[in-house]
């Protein structure tokens, strides 16, 4: 799994636009609990690590959910549902 680039955009007055199929995660970087929106219902999320293992699964029953990175080691992480809806996260220890 690669870099996704850029995540978001913003317009002329500096209004900061997400886009749709992104999975946003905040705060990023994270010590403890993230916040993960733009989540495809009933669809699992996987989290891999950035060599691309698999660290983390959920299946979300809202759009948007918390989860507990407190175990996961420092680092950066690649979110994805699907083939179309990811994201990034970085967690610090």
């Amino acid at each position: 799994m690669g870099d996704q680039g850029c995540l978001a955009a913003a317009d002329s007055q500096g209004e900061i636009f997400v886009a749709e199929d992104q999975i946003r995660a905040y705060p990023s970087p994270s010590t403890n609990d993230v916040t993960l929106e733009n989540l495809a219902i009933d669809q699992v999320l996987h989290i891999y690590t950035a060599l691309g293992d698999l660290i983390f699964k959920l299946i979300p029953g809202e759009s948007q959910e918390r989860i507990d990175v407190s175990e996961f080691p420092s680092g950066i992480y690649y979110l994805q549902q699907g083939s179309e809806r990811k994201g990034k996260l970085i967690v610090l220890r």
